[in-house]
């Protein structure tokens, strides 16, 4: 079984991974990164579960998916203009090469 720490360092990991891939968005490397969201929507999903089944407190808060028109927030994490919008055009990459929204592959995965 998992402690509160270990949940702890699930949640920090998770965040580290999230603003690693959204720096990657933000300098328009788009390879591959669809995929490399997939698991760490998947590792969001197991966080949650932990919490609400055996009872972890959030003693640092995940960050939120999905990220669109998240701007305020996106500015918080540090990210100036220019980033925030190669990482909404990366959200129309998605769309133009996948043929459906950034959400709806997150989605599919699970399936």
């Amino acid at each position: 079984m998992t402690s509160q720490n270990e949940f702890n360092r699930y949640v920090e990991e998770y965040n580290q991974a999230y603003i690693a891939l959204l720096t990657r968005a933000s300098l328009g490397d788009y390879h591959r990164l669809l995929s490399s969201f997939i698991p760490l929507k998947d590792l969001l999903d197991l966080i949650r579960v932990m919490h609400d089944t055996l009872k972890y407190a959030y003693q640092v808060l995940p960050y939120p998916f999905p990220f669109r028109d998240n701007e305020p927030f996106l500015r918080a994490l540090a990210f100036n203009e220019g980033q925030i919008r190669n990482i909404f055009e990366f959200l129309n990459h998605v769309q133009t090469t996948q043929g459906k929204s950034f959400e709806a592959c997150l989605v599919q995965s699970l399936t």
